[in-house]
């Protein structure tokens, strides 16, 4: 969140069934009831997008500030195809409440949709191809409101409204409107690429939608640090391993550093080396320390961090210790 904006997009790590949020936000994603749907090789771009059943697969994120758009400036935009369309709604991203408020970002089996409770009902009238990818965008700017299909303008309205603060989880591929399963208005089929834009009106006017991943913005500096796990003695000497793939040109320990701590809290750097590729351009780094010099205990953590703005990826990650 940046100057009160945030901006959530959401994209697939085919290899690893991975759904991550390349906006820097924190938000942690979750398949349905624990249950990941899956990723199939088909995209408008890119390797590939989330596959969803139509019954019973989604993703959810527990309910933020980030999605209490007030009167504000916003933008919803996803790619998404369709096999076949239900009844209600079909729904790539939606927030409800108990009381039966809800917002609905998809398609009605009519129309295209945005709508929340009290505040807008844009519709475009268009029943969808299948198997054909569409790019939808809502947008609120001031008191005016667009939804475009394709970069297309297709309607329009005004409303000073605010959106209403939703306290349940926010879907991603289906609606949260009613308790029974059978009812919470999922997708089949694809969405690929979804992004929430808080604060940012992105577009008043037809444009070209996007032909390649969102621009994931100014790369900033991270620290990862892994839960601790407990020795059964308090080590003298530990190692590290990474799975790393530059995106930048990285120069390890001054772009990329590696620690070790065994009381959880004080750490010593060790000093990485590029040990090959286990992939096509990802490498093994690793590292040792021998003896420890911070505060002796049992509570083994690793800790990594960028530095320089650099991007680079990070696969797999492990600390063993004697």
């Amino acid at each position: 969140t940046t100057n009160g904006n945030a901006e959530i997009k959401y994209e697939e790590d085919y290899r690893n069934t991975i759904f991550k949020d390349d906006g820097n936000t924190g938000h942690k994603l979750a398949g349905l009831a624990n249950r990941l749907p899956k990723i199939d090789f088909v995209a408008p771009f890119g390797t590939g997008a989330l596959w969803l059943d139509g019954s019973d697969d989604a993703l959810e994120l527990a309910d933020h500030a980030d999605f209490a758009y007030g009167s504000g400036d916003f933008t919803l935009d996803a790619w998404v195809k369709f096999k076949s369309l239900n009844g209600t709604y079909n729904t790539i991203i939606s927030q409800a409440t108990n009381d039966g408020s809800y917002s609905v970002f998809g398609h009605d089996s009519t129309n295209w949709v945005l709508y929340g409770t009290g505040v807008i009902g844009l519709s475009y009238a268009k029943t969808p191809a299948f198997n054909t990818w569409y790019h939808l965008q809502g947008v609120r700017s001031g008191n005016n409101w667009y939804l475009f299909l394709n970069g297309t303008l297709v309607a329009s309205g005004s409303s000073s409204s605010s959106w209403v603060d939703y306290t349940s989880v926010l879907g991603i591929g289906y609606c949260n409107f009613n308790g029974a399963i059978s009812n919470r208005y999922w997708i089949d089929g694809f969405i690929e690429n979804v992004r929430i834009s808080k604060g940012i009106a992105r577009n008043a006017a037809t444009f070209n939608p996007p032909t390649s991943d969102y621009d994931q913005g100014t790369v900033q500096n991270m620290t990862l640090i892994a839960l601790a796990q407990t020795a059964q003695a308090a080590p003298s000497a530990a190692r590290v391993i990474f799975l790393e793939e530059d995106v930048d040109a990285i120069t390890l320990n001054t772009d990329l550093k590696a620690w070790a701590s065994r009381d959880g809290t004080n750490y010593d750097q060790i000093t990485l080396v590029n040990e090959g590729n286990y992939d096509a351009s990802k490498k093994i780094l690793a590292g040792n320390i021998d003896p420890f010099v911070a505060a002796s205990g049992t509570a083994m953590k690793y800790k990594l961090t960028t530095h320089n703005a650099k991007d680079l990826k990070v696969h797999a990650a492990g600390l063993t210790w004697k």
